[in-house]
């Protein structure tokens, strides 16, 4: 799940549509002159580039997203003073206020650090370490959102 998507597909719009300029100029280009393979040669590593900026993002995520189904969903998160060390290979991520949001629900915690996304369940952690988790998150000065969900008279 990418929480950037509106932003992502705007600025992947805008350079879709300036490299299609670009490939129909060579391409009106190689039309006015065949004697010149380069036009061809342009086109043709204008598509590929196309190809990538379109496909590539929605592969890499299904690929994590298999990944981590794989894992039956699972993995491993430590939190350390303003730190989050995740995954096999343990790569951390600094938590600042500027990089970090939280939102907390009546079951779960979900961090939001750059672009990585953690949801912890509440059910797995004792009172204590809810404590401390949000301790850490208030002194990195995390954006921290409550989410409560309430059920309203039917219609």
């Amino acid at each position: 799940m990418c929480l950037d998507y509106k932003k992502e597909g705007k600025f992947r719009d805008i350079n879709v549509g300036v490299i299609s300029l670009i490939g129909v100029g060579a391409l009106i280009a190689y039309i006015r002159n065949t004697q010149q393979f380069f036009w061809i040669v342009l086109l043709g590593g204008v598509v590929l580039l196309l190809l990538y900026i379109i496909y590539v993002p929605v592969f890499s995520r299904k690929w994590r997203e298999k990944k981590t189904a794989g894992k039956k969903g699972s993995y491993n998160v430590r939190l350390q003073n303003d730190k989050i060390k995740y995954g096999d290979k343990n790569e951390s991520i600094e938590m600042t206020g500027k990089n970090t949001e939280v939102y907390i629900s009546e079951k779960l915690y979900v961090l939001r650090v750059n672009r990585e996304i953690f949801t912890i369940p509440k059910r797995i952690m004792k009172e204590k370490e809810e404590q401390e988790l949000e301790r850490i998150l208030r002194e990195t000065g995390s954006k921290i959102v409550h989410i409560t969900i309430e059920r309203g008279e039917k219609l």
